[in-house]
């Protein structure tokens, strides 16, 4: 889907993408397990475990400018991942 701002991988999407306030993510199978933030160097900026099928998530406080990986990893043992990009508000 070019230029909608919505990244789709098999286990997940979540949009805007650029963000820069919040983000969706919605979980399009197996919601048991954790979505984990990092940046390009390693560093966890963000650890939760799913809570819903459709998750919003305030990054506007604590979360600077830059590109990030959003990853999902289900009770299951599946592991999926995309590039999240966060704009300066």
């Amino acid at each position: 889907m070019a230029g909608s701002g919505v990244a789709v991988k098999n286990g997940f999407d979540v949009s805007p993408n650029p963000a820069r306030t919040s983000i969706t993510v919605r979980i399009l199978g197996e919601t048991a397990g954790t979505l984990i933030l990092t940046d390009i160097t390693g560093k966890t900026w963000m650890q939760q475990p799913i809570e819903q099928q459709e998750m919003k998530i305030d990054i506007s406080a604590r979360i600077p400018a830059g590109i990030y990986l959003i990853q999902l990893r289900t009770a299951g043992g599946a592991f999926f991942a995309e590039k999240l990009i966060i704009q300066s508000n």
